[in-house]
């Protein structure tokens, strides 16, 4: 049994066909840590962030949360955030509902309860006077704020980054 680890992974592998991606792969995080994985293109950093949000499945090992066995691709499991390389964003629609959408969709909250619970996230990420923008009039640094945003909305215990730097804005 775990002590205070916030997040292990005990003897992950993925495979794509007959490609070993990740194999066995072992690692715990206390709260408040940050883990950066670096690597070369293809060395599966990419691909072991969508095993822990769930986007993808591991062959085999176990994720731990707080001493606790859990499924990340469980769609009711809400523990994991992730804020993608390209970020994501729904070209047609506007800051503010990017940062909405999966509240409403998810969550079932109004669309107004939404907006009100998003205001404080994009004030603190600088966002407010372009939340009735769309993805095409934001720069990129201004996109990456988006994505974190929207991540965030669904509070998240733990927050995977692809390419944080990508864009970086301060």
């Amino acid at each position: 049994m775990s002590g205070n680890k916030v997040l292990e992974l005990k003897n992950i592998s993925k495979s794509f066909g007959t490609r070993k991606i990740i194999d066995k792969l072992n690692l715990s995080l206390d709260q408040g840590d940050i883990l950066s994985i670096i690597g070369p293109s293809g060395a599966g950093k990419t691909t072991l962030l969508r095993l822990i949000a769930g986007l993808e499945s591991a062959d085999s090992g176990k994720f731990i949360h707080n001493g606790k066995e859990f499924d990340p691709t469980d769609r009711n499991n809400h523990l994991v955030g992730m804020v993608f390389q390209d970020y994501n964003l729904f070209p047609n629609l506007s800051v503010m509902d990017n940062i909405t959408l999966a509240p409403i969709m998810v969550n079932k909250m109004s669309k107004a309860d939404a907006e009100k619970v998003a205001e404080p996230v994009l004030k603190q990420l600088d966002l407010e006077k372009f939340k009735n923008l769309y993805p095409y009039q934001l720069s990129g640094g201004q996109k990456q704020r988006v994505a974190i945003a929207r991540a965030l909305q669904m509070k998240p215990e733990i927050l995977c980054y692809d390419e944080p730097t990508s864009a970086l804005d301060p």
